[in-house]
């Protein structure tokens, strides 16, 4: 659980799986400094958005794309307008609005993102 901050101050919640080793589909990103792109395929066309967070040392598609549940992710970083859950899962609400607040902001232009370390590392 994290927060995305712009020009200092937090603006949504974030939910990724927890940090193991960086293994592809079940690690969250590792601490960086990264440049994220819009992102289409197949599954994400122009009107369900997703952000492609490249260069990821050992990772490949590395997304910000809608959901709620950890479970929703496969090592991607899920955006909300806050936490919550639901019999003790924990969990992002809003997240197709999220990253629309995301796509607004900048303007759907690539973007960098800096991962900072995280107080506990599963």
């Amino acid at each position: 659980m994290g927060n995305l901050v712009y020009r200092g101050i937090p603006f949504l919640v974030t939910i990724e799986r927890p940090w193991k080793s960086n293994e592809p589909f079940e690690s969250c990103l590792p601490p960086g400094t990264y440049l994220v792109e819009r992102y289409t395929s197949d599954t994400y066309d122009e009107d369900d958005l997703a952000w492609e967070v490249k260069d990821v040392p050992g990772r490949t598609k590395m997304l910000f794309h809608a959901g709620n549940w950890i479970r929703n992710s496969k090592g991607c970083t899920l955006p909300g307008l806050h936490f919550g859950d639901i019999k003790k899962e924990p969990r992002v609400v809003s997240s197709r609005v999220a990253l629309k607040i995301l796509a607004d902001l900048t303007e759907s232009k690539p973007f960098q993102l800096i991962v900072h370390s995280r107080q506990s590392r599963g």
